[in-house]
């Protein structure tokens, strides 16, 4: 029987990695720092009725008046039981993985859909991304950025910007080329 002794490998490079990069993953998380501060802040600072209020008329403008109605219940119970500042906190991070998934996946889609080469080549990479679970992204960014709310949205642009990639450039190439 073989025995590789793998789990010391992965140990020996990450703490590689760690030891030689920490500069360069800081560099990574500090502006995704700045940018989730800024969200985050942003929502703590807007008085909690203004926010209920924009909330409820959003999802009755964007989907019907049941939604608002549900969703101004569930954001009057969060406040009534002192949840506001976690659902601010977790508001914060999805806003900005979302806003940093789109500014990298929208433009990528873009560029795969028109050069096929490139295509080529982000594809097997995306079916991995897709492949593996969820919470495999979330060790080795747990390792190399620590644990807070930064590797969160760090973990989550991983996991979201694969599927935006890939449906930008599945739209791009099904639609009509003359509605592109």
């Amino acid at each position: 029987a073989i025995n590789l002794p793998l789990t010391e490998w992965a140990n020996d490079s990450m703490r590689w990695l760690t030891s030689n990069y920490r500069s360069v993953f800081q560099a990574i998380k500090a502006p995704v720092k700045v940018a989730l501060d800024f969200v985050e802040d942003g929502l703590r600072d807007t008085p909690q009725s203004l926010l209920l209020l924009l909330f409820t008329a959003f999802a009755w403008q964007v989907v019907n008046r049941a939604t608002a109605i549900i969703t101004f219940l569930g954001l009057l119970a969060i406040g009534l039981i002192g949840a506001w500042d976690p659902a601010m906190t977790s508001l914060a991070v999805l806003i900005t993985a979302v806003s940093i998934s789109v500014i990298i996946g929208l433009p990528l889609g873009i560029l795969c859909a028109r050069v096929n080469v490139l295509w080529a080549i982000v594809r097997p990479v995306l079916d991995f991304m897709q492949t593996i679970p969820s919470f495999t992204y979330l060790v080795p960014v747990i390792l190399l950025f620590g644990i807070g709310n930064v590797p969160g949205v760090i973990v989550t642009v991983f996991f979201a910007t694969a599927p935006l990639i890939r449906l930008t450039n599945l739209g791009l190439r099904e639609v009509r080329s003359d509605l592109v």
